[in-house]
């Protein structure tokens, strides 16, 4: 994938292969794989976007290699067998006009594993880094147990059960919100996912920079988190609201169908709004601290106001918008 003559042809087109191919029948290379491109990306990715091959959405490490693509900032591609394709993973990836919601950057490992053998210490699991454009995103892997050997040539495992492993994950993980106080605040959003693709939970906190989530990982088991900056809008009678936008709910890496995010005056009555700008289509996740008093959707000269589901005990909003054609939806969230 590296060679010299690549790079003359990088004016035409500076997307690289990041890894050797996705070997769907050598279970040694699964998670190898995920770990080669994150580490070959740390230094390729300085010069181009990197291609992380294709998988498989009807196999045993799917969600695996699902969750890597999504916050690997690569393009999403599938080789499955014409007729077998497991669509509820794909709809987790791909929007519904066949775009995707990639992630600004290549992903890269993130410090606190870039100089721990994430394959064969049997105690460090590999964390991805990389940002959208309003918030930034996470992912962490239990890849032990396989790597590459290089007198035989090839991948082999060196443990094949190997045990769980911990995964901390914090803002500061993300390289870009390192530039942020240290008093911010960001809100957390973390889905857990085993090697099968069973959904294993979710957490949602409230974090500044340095504090953790942690988890326990199985083998080839999976943890996408994004992290939204909290804002607070201070109201005409004193009172503060605190909000943040996390993304389009049901996708690895709904973070990034967020556009831009704002606060301002919402005219009559000395109201302030949050506002959104979104794409894809769905239901937007927005945390705020209080109930709205009204929710507007506009789409090009239309606005409408709608009536819209909020989650008392989780201080949850969900915002339903189709943006067509890749057009761009503005959601404001009055106070």
């Amino acid at each position: 994938s590296f060679p010299s003559r690549n790079l003359y042809h990088m004016q035409r087109s500076n997307i690289i292969r990041a890894c050797d191919d996705f070997w769907p029948l050598d279970p040694p290379t699964f998670a190898w794989h995920v770990v080669s491109c994150a580490f070959n990306s740390l230094f390729i990715g300085e010069i181009g976007f990197t291609d992380w091959d294709m998988f498989h959405t009807v196999h045993d490490t799917a969600a695996f290699h699902a969750s890597a693509r999504a916050v690997g900032g690569c393009p999403i591609y599938i080789s499955d067998k014409p007729g077998e394709h497991n669509f509820e993973l794909i709809r987790r990836l791909v929007l519904p006009d066949g775009s995707v919601l990639r992630a600004e950057m290549p992903g890269r490992p993130t410090r606190d594993c870039l100089m721990a053998d994430v394959t064969r210490d049997m105690k460090t699991a590999l964390k991805i880094w990389n940002e959208n454009k309003c918030n930034g995103v996470v992912g962490a892997f239990n890849a032990q147990g396989a790597a590459f050997d290089k007198y035989q040539r090839r991948t082999i495992f060196y443990q094949t059960n190997p045990a769980p492993v911990q995964a901390l994950l914090r803002p500061l993980d993300v390289e870009t919100i390192r530039a942020a106080s240290s008093t911010s605040r960001w809100l957390a959003r973390a889905v857990h996912w085993s090697k099968g693709g069973q959904h294993k939970g979710e957490i949602r906190k409230v974090l500044l920079p340095h504090e953790t989530l942690q988890f326990q990982l199985e083998f080839m088991d999976s943890v996408v988190c994004s992290f939204s900056a909290l804002h607070s809008i201070k109201l005409d009678n004193g009172s503060q609201v605190e909000w943040a936008a996390i993304g389009l709910e049901g996708m690895l890496n709904g973070g990034a169908a967020v556009l831009s995010e704002e606060e301002q005056e919402a005219g009559e009555g000395g109201s302030h709004a949050a506002v959104v700008e979104v794409k894809g289509q769905g239901n937007l996740l927005v945390y705020c601290s209080a109930r709205p008093v009204a929710v507007l959707v506009r789409q090009g000269e239309q606005e409408q106001s709608l009536s819209v589901d909020f989650e008392t005990d989780q201080q949850l909003l969900r915002v339903p918008y189709v943006a067509k054609g890749g057009e761009q939806v503005r959601v404001s969230v009055r106070f």
